[in-house]
């Protein structure tokens, strides 16, 4: 094989590597048949997220997710109405067994008075990323991580959260170009030596 036969399939080759580890978005729908547990796991093309909530009153404490064909909310006392409200402050945690590209939030039964905020996890404690009264919920740029949390924010907010739209964080294709550059030159130095 020539030089240029061998670059050139090199570069071919470092093209497809890298156009397969190109993600596309996965709707992770939350509605489904009635339910109220502890916590809610969903995996929907190879991504994972289990569902946990948690009330304010005197402290954080853990609420019971519950779940209808509008999506998910959250139960905290007998009174307590099943959405996620800001009667008493609640907030749900999705956490992924992998880091994803969060791109979307969708909320059902979402009114004019209903807003919320959206909390990340860095490594040191919850961090306020937006407060917002829209829906859907769009992160711009995209927002990279293994957790998320929702909080009501306002005392007449009571809405469910619909659906996630979120992609699979792909190896890096810059590291894989890389690699196969590194690849060609060791190659090319042996044919060299030989």
């Amino acid at each position: 094989m020539n030089k240029s036969k061998f670059l050139t399939t090199c570069a071919a080759g470092a093209i497809l590597v890298a156009t397969a580890s190109i993600a596309s978005a996965a709707t992770i729908n939350l509605g489904g048949a009635d339910a109220r547990q502890s916590e809610l796991s969903y995996s929907v093309d190879g991504i994972g997220v289990t569902v946990t909530a948690e009330y304010n009153f005197n402290g954080w404490r853990d609420s019971s997710v519950t779940r209808n064909s509008s999506g998910l909310g959250a139960y905290s006392h007998l009174f307590d109405n099943p959405s996620l409200d800001g009667i008493i402050d609640e907030r749900m945690t999705f956490t992924f067994d992998q880091d994803v590209s969060m791109e979307a939030i969708n909320f059902a039964n979402f009114g004019w008075s209903d807003s919320y905020d959206i909390y990340v996890d860095s490594g040191a404690g919850m961090t306020l990323l937006d407060s917002s009264s829209s829906n859907p919920y769009s992160f711009s740029p995209y927002l990279v991580g293994s957790s998320l949390t929702i909080g009501v924010d306002g005392a007449l907010s009571s809405f469910r959260v619909n659906s996630l739209e979120v992609s699979a964080v792909p190896l890096p294709a810059s590291g894989l170009l890389l690699l196969g550059g590194l690849g060609g030159i060791a190659a090319l130095r042996r044919r060299r030596k030989s």
